[in-house]
């Protein structure tokens, strides 16, 4: 069972994976854990382990910069976006053009009945 060590904030500063291998004055500041879990993957996050006696092991994620790889990946999904919005309101724009057109032509119809008739 592997061995944490912790700083005054409860985070994990040092993880020894094989405990036997140190004295016992070593292991004194030591919490013994089962396992360590794994961090999950944020954007913009970064994982800090941490350990609390009612929680056990967690991780806290706190806000880091993006890595050029994942400002160029959120720039993208963006730009993305904004191509799809941008094409979905022209749609509706040719929708409406189509249908002011098929009114225009209804109209005329009827003004050429009108005069053909008067």
């Amino acid at each position: 069972m592997p061995i944490v060590f912790l700083n005054a904030k409860n985070e994990v500063v040092r993880i020894h994976y094989q405990p036997s291998m140190l004295e016992d004055d070593q292991k004194v500041d030591g919490i013994e854990v089962d396992t360590i879990p794994d961090p999950e993957q944020k954007e913009g996050k970064k994982s800090v382990l941490k350990y609390t006696s009612e929680d056990g092991l967690f991780y806290e994620y706190v806000e880091r910069p993006l890595r050029d790889k994942e400002r160029i990946e959120r720039l993208e999904r963006e730009n993305s976006d904004v191509k799809m919005a941008l094409i979905e309101q022209d749609m509706l724009s040719q929708e409406e053009i189509t249908s002011l057109k098929q009114s225009l032509i209804e109209l005329d119809m009827e003004l050429q009945a009108m005069k053909g008739s008067a």
